[in-house]
């Protein structure tokens, strides 16, 4: 692979993917752990091996973003990704289903190795708009209850997860080695949750946790 702090600029198409049905594979296998590592290795070898870059930024828990120099280079990352994950023999009950998504637009480096904000929120709601009609094409299925509004505001279970690793005293980088994400993706996590709060310290969030929580116990 390229390397990553050298990521390619001008007209750049972007490989955004996602696992399917993450938090409950996170919630029910004893294996999700070594799934989620696994995958990661399979795509970054596709991508690899078709002349992409990963920035050193990447998505929030599960997601990946690479980037491509040539389209059509990123659609046959994205082909041999997919092939891999197939292939794979994943642990019973522990199967990883990933979305994918190809997004070709102008890009600019904020610093080595960094998209700009502004270009990694066009992606993402490219992507995002990608998914949706996906959505909408699918045969219909019974209305379900909408889950109960958590604290933090929508259901997350990530970032729910980050604070309670906070209120134990765990650092930023002992909590991306136990939930297997990024140190910026807890940084992001953090930021949300100090604006949702309105606290300023980790003392204040962890103390606003447990309030959260024995109110909730009571409800």
């Amino acid at each position: 692979m390229a390397d990553a702090m050298n990521l390619p600029t001008g007209v750049v198409t972007f490989l955004l993917t996602d696992v399917e049905a993450s938090t409950r594979l996170w919630r029910e296998s004893s294996d999700a752990a070594a799934a989620m590592q696994r995958h990661a290795t399979l795509i970054a070898d596709a991508v690899a091996r078709h002349g992409g870059v990963q920035p050193v930024e990447q998505g929030e828990g599960d997601s990946t973003v690479s980037a491509f120099a040539r389209a059509s280079d990123a659609l046959y990352a994205a082909l041999a990704a997919q092939r891999a994950l197939r292939a794979e023999h994943w642990p019973a009950g522990a199967a990883v289903r990933v979305r994918m998504a190809v997004h070709t637009g102008e890009a600019e480096l904020r610093a080595p190795g960094l998209y700009g904000a502004s270009c990694r929120r066009r992606v993402r709601r490219r992507a995002g708009a990608v998914a949706r009609r996906r959505r909408r094409v699918r045969a219909p299925r019974a209305r379900r209850a909408p889950p109960a509004r958590h604290w933090l505001g929508r259901p997350h279970a990530d970032r729910r997860k980050v604070v309670e690793l906070v209120a134990a005293g765990l650092t930023n980088r002992e909590i991306a080695a136990k939930l297997f994400v990024s140190l910026a993706t807890v940084k992001t996590h953090l930021i949300h949750v100090f604006t949702k709060l309105d606290v300023r310290s980790r003392a204040e969030l962890a103390s606003a946790a447990t309030s959260r929580a024995i109110e909730r116990s009571k409800s």
